[in-house]
């Protein structure tokens, strides 16, 4: 009896400290000369390649995009995209898979505001335009593992609108969470939505049981917490496959350090405590866009005020891992 309470304690002590978590830099690419426009508003990243969009801030300037190749290594960057000025407008959100390159803009160019790019060519593939609901075009994430679909948002219409990952259309899902400004958004392999808006932040898991259905539960909506707050440039990523929990990322609209706007929590809205290591901190206002790439375990960070790129390793602090250790070691010795 004694040694499955000690052991009941363990687990119960290490469930705790896997809700620790470390972001250690593992590279920082200056994008100021990509040709983006001011400043850099998306980030997209497959785990080897990262790619970048940006925004004309209200001074003319032309807007577009940018591959930065072995963004680890060599980080050459290349740019392409290029449109005219924007006026405060431009390429806002993105998401990759592999080297396709899905944008939502917000800008003029290619006609559709969700945009189809080949990364590695630099050249349009198509537009889609399916604005049926009005509303600016805001968040976009791309359903990769079920039904292949690219998802994006309209502010404050309470549609989610949906496409093929080819481009060509499919049908759009109604979220009755409220009608308030979408943000950033995301879907993980599991098919939960997670939504960064004007009133909150939340992940709505699939309302009939199957993963990536599209079939979303909007009663059964977790709040994530995160201050209500209207703005653009606030984002989401959901960090899952890490090895030591599911846990999401986003920030908040401010002037502080990174770790000070950033928040972190698991899938039920607890607060989990992060730390960054390697990154020197300015204080900075925080815009920020996230892309996770579940097979390396790597989070990309877009930082707008510095016109950088930031790539993370995500790991567990070192607490938890040991902990993780002899949690395992005492289940070996309760299975004898």
């Amino acid at each position: 009896m004694r040694n499955a309470v000690a052991i009941s304690t363990m687990v119960a002590v290490c469930g705790l400290a896997s809700g620790q978590v470390r972001f250690d830099l593992l590279a920082t690419i200056d994008v100021s000369g990509a040709g983006l426009g001011n400043n850099v508003a998306s980030v997209g990243w497959n785990g080897t390649d990262a790619y970048v969009g940006g925004i004309d801030n209200f001074s003319g300037t032309n807007v577009g995009l940018a591959r930065i190749a072995d963004a680890l290594n060599a980080a050459s960057i290349t740019s392409f995209g290029s449109t005219g000025a924007a006026a405060g407008a431009g390429s806002e959100y993105m998401d990759v898979v592999g080297d396709t390159v899905y944008v939502a803009q917000t800008a003029a160019g290619p006609a559709g505001e969700v945009q189809i790019w080949d990364g590695v060519a630099g050249t349009f593939t198509s537009g889609i335009a399916d604005n049926t609901q009005g509303g600016a075009l805001e968040g976009i994430a791309a359903d990769r593992r079920f039904g292949g679909r690219i998802d994006s948002t309209r502010r404050g219409r309470g549609f989610l609108f949906r496409d093929n990952l080819d481009g060509s259309a499919a049908s759009d899902v109604g979220l009755d969470i409220g009608s308030f400004g979408y943000r950033g958004i995301d879907v993980d392999f599991d098919g939960n939505l997670f939504i960064r808006g004007d009133n909150g932040t939340f992940r709505v898991p699939t309302g009939d049981g199957t993963p990536g259905s599209g079939v979303y539960d909007s009663a059964g909506r977790v709040d994530l917490g995160g201050v209500a707050t209207t703005g653009q440039y606030r984002n989401i990523a959901a960090l899952d496959n890490t090895g030591f929990g599911d846990f999401v990322v986003f920030n908040e609209r401010g002037t502080g350090s990174i770790e000070s706007l950033l928040r972190v929590t698991d899938y039920d809205g607890n607060a989990v405590s992060f730390s960054i290591s390697g990154l020197v901190d300015d204080s900075i206002t925080g815009a920020y866009d996230f892309s996770y790439d579940r097979d390396s375990n790597t989070l990309a960070v877009s930082d707008f005020s510095n016109n950088s790129v930031y790539i993370f390793a995500v790991v567990p602090t070192p607490g938890a891992g040991a902990l993780f250790a002899v949690a395992g070691l005492a289940a070996t010795r309760r299975r004898r």
